[in-house]
């Protein structure tokens, strides 16, 4: 058998063309300002706390309005959460929805929330008010 004088060029169907991206996707300006906000709110620790589930150290920024259902990377719009609270949140809508940490899209985000056990009112500068809980809340404990 005569020797070959083309070598063989090895190709398979996973070959690329371009070669992946390695590294953290593009953050755009409003997701890194609103976590920076957040996260100073927060002093680094979870805002939802959980009893029973929570790790204290937040590590998580969890939307009040799903980024699916048009939420935004704003203050007001977010909390800091450790991963076990946020999870407990995604998987448990109702009671979320009860504490003020999950909101539909037609709901302002003015609603109250239950940060750390207190009723408050966040505000888009990264700041918070305590204030009254809403009285759908109040009427489900009646």
């Amino acid at each position: 058998m005569p020797a070959r004088t083309v070598p063989l060029r090895h190709t398979t169907w996973l070959s690329r063309t371009t070669p992946l991206k390695t590294g953290r996707p593009a953050v755009s300006r409003e997701e890194r300002g609103g976590k920076k906000l957040v996260r100073a709110r927060s002093g680094g620790w979870c805002e939802l706390q959980v009893l029973g589930v929570c790790w204290g150290r937040g590590t998580d920024f969890g939307h009040r309005i799903r980024r699916s259902q048009g939420g935004l990377w704003v203050a007001d719009g977010g909390l800091f959460c450790c991963r076990a609270c946020h999870m407990w949140q995604d998987s448990n809508p109702l009671l979320s929805k009860d504490f003020g940490w999950e909101l539909t899209n037609r709901q302002p985000l003015s609603t109250p929330a239950l940060r750390r056990g207190v009723w408050v009112q966040l505000h888009p500068d990264g700041t918070y008010t305590p204030c009254a809980a809403p009285t759908s809340v109040l009427e489900d404990t009646a």
